[in-house]
């Protein structure tokens, strides 16, 4: 937190910056990864579960 007549250099400014960005890059691999997760899973399911109840289990 700044108090009042605190000044910033800029090095701080560029290290909240950076700290900020990082942080959503984090997020965005994150969430890349859990989509790229479940699309194999979801085609394993369709492919090998499905289809046996679909046939009734035989």
């Amino acid at each position: 937190m700044i108090a009042d007549g605190e000044r910033i250099s800029p090095r701080e400014l560029l290290d909240d910056a950076l700290r900020y960005w990082e942080r959503r890059r984090r997020w965005g691999v994150w969430l890349a990864g859990t989509v790229f997760a479940l699309l194999p899973a979801n085609c394993w399911i369709a492919d090998e579960i499905y289809p046996y109840v679909a046939t009734g289990g035989t």
